[in-house]
């Protein structure tokens, strides 16, 4: 199976867990499930993150944000879309005061 990911770019095998994201922030995961068959002794696959360095809410669960590419020996086995793992609304005036007085205060 190939690794999740999430936009703070952590990496991990099926079998770990990402921190949760900070406040703000946009979960990210690989759409779907995928799996391949490695040489036993081969070179470990590797693996590059395609995200953008932001992305402008509102954010619709699924969208896709990037591509996960997953190689071994210089050749491409897969690339996944990377999609939104959870919709995020676009801030409104309230929240955003609330926001920006809790930073003036400090919380």
């Amino acid at each position: 199976m190939f690794p999740s990911a999430s936009v703070e770019i952590c990496i991990i095998p099926s079998t770990g867990a990402c921190p949760p994201p900070p406040p703000h922030s946009l979960s990210a995961e690989n759409e779907g499930e995928s799996a391949a068959l490695i040489p036993k002794g081969s070179a470990a696959p590797g693996y590059r993150l395609e995200l953008p360095d932001s992305v402008s809410a509102p954010v619709e669960e699924g969208a896709k944000l990037g591509t996960l590419t997953v190689s071994l020996g210089g050749e491409t086995l897969a690339e996944l879309p990377v999609v939104a793992a959870a919709s995020i609304p676009r801030l409104g005036v309230g929240p955003l005061f609330i926001r920006l007085m809790g930073s003036l205060i400090g919380l």
